[in-house]
């Protein structure tokens, strides 16, 4: 009779194991399932931050192009990431390229006398062909990247400190 019910505990004993390591079988399967899609997740947003410099790339290359029509007022970055895409849809030039729809909004920044890209021989003397300072934003699914970019400034005007070498070009970028 003893041998019964020991034979009975064991069964139950062993049941009750069979169930518990099923449940974690299977909690340890959807941990996984979760983690693959996070990512996933994490790629695609990788990739859409590689595709974002890409196109910050090519707008700063041809930012003249853009200066006119994309033109919006100086603001400060706190600001400016609080946008709601609304804003961005009334106020920034909209642009599609690789299947992405994305904003572009440019700050007019300041004219650096003193920032000397090159100095041009006339027949006066030599010129300094000075810098102008331009912040291009660029949002492209709730991604903003911010770069500042020294052109050649047109305007004459007179430095009354020391003069420095301005390269053409990104002089940095960052992720909002």
């Amino acid at each position: 009779m003893l041998k019964r019910k020991v034979h009975g505990f064991v069964l139950l004993t062993t049941l009750f194991f069979m169930q518990l390591f099923s449940l974690l079988s299977i909690y340890g399967l959807q941990m996984a399932a979760s983690n693959f899609k996070l990512a996933r997740f994490e790629v695609e947003k990788q990739q859409q931050i590689m595709l974002a410099k890409q196109l910050l790339q090519q707008v700063e290359n041809n930012i003249f192009n853009y200066v006119s029509t994309c033109q919006v007022a100086v603001m400060p970055m706190e600001v400016l990431a609080k946008k709601e895409i609304t804003w961005w849809q009334q106020f920034s030039c909209k642009e599609n390229k690789n299947n992405a729809t994305y904003y572009i909004a440019i700050e007019t920044l300041s004219h650096d006398p003193c920032g000397v890209i090159e100095k041009e021989n006339t027949d006066d003397g030599s010129v300094a062909v000075t810098a102008q300072y331009y912040r291009v934003n660029l949002f492209l699914n709730n991604i903003l990247l911010q770069s500042v970019v020294a052109t050649r400034s047109d305007q004459v005007t007179v430095c009354s400190d020391e003069q420095h070498l301005v390269q053409v070009g990104r002089q940095m970028w960052r992720r909002i």
